[in-house]
This record gives C-alpha cells, structure tokens and sequence, in this order.
C-alpha cells in the first residue's frame, strides 16, 4: 500500500479567535460549515469539515482516499449534502510516521 500526501496540503487553516472561527483558504465562509481541528488520545491532529444541512436526518462519514485533501474535497462536501440532503464530515488524519500509519490500518482490509 502506497501513501501519497499532498506536499503542501491545498489550503491552510484560518483561525478567527474573537470570531471563534476557523476557515479554510480559498473557499468561502458559510455558516452551515464548520472547520475543525480534532485531536486523538494519542495527540495526533485531525483536520475535519462538517457541511450541516438544514433537513437531514443523517450525517454521511467521509473519510478521503490517497493522494487528494480536504482542500480538494470542499466542494464535493457541499454537493453531496445538498444533494443528498444529509449532513456530511469530511476528515483527513494528519500523520507524521509511518508506524501511526501502520497501526491505524492494522485490521483494516483493503
């Protein structure tokens, strides 16, 4: 199994801290999408969007593939919770060696 992270990553986090809000450049503000940063037990940071939709019932999981990021992503979130009418977080694992690679993928069939 092949990793190919985007060096650099297509977007950078904003932080706003008076407004309390983080956003992603080059994309929009909106207020039904949140940006947000995760931390696991083990303190690796998860960078994730959440697209809220108004009517949902469901919140539909979106864990990217290889070789793309959130950045790429961010517009496929909006269409897929409109037209699906479901909220959707997208996230992406921030991981830094190869053994948080291995262990996170132990079990997992591919």
């Amino acid at each position: 199994m092949a990793f190919f992270l985007l060096t650099p990553p297509s977007y950078a986090l904003v932080d706003d801290h008076p407004a309390g809000v983080t956003t992603m450049t080059g994309q929009p503000h909106r207020e039904n999408i949140e940006v947000l940063h995760l931390r696991t037990r083990r303190w690796n940071t998860v960078v994730a969007v959440y697209v809220r939709h108004l009517d949902a019932a469901t919140t539909l999981l979106y864990s990217h593939g290889n070789a793309a990021d959130l950045g790429h992503l961010y517009q496929l979130f909006l269409h897929l919770s409109f037209n699906l009418r479901v909220n959707v977080l997208g996230f992406a694992a921030i991981l830094s060696k190869i053994t948080q690679i291995r262990h996170i993928l132990h079990g997992v069939i591919c």
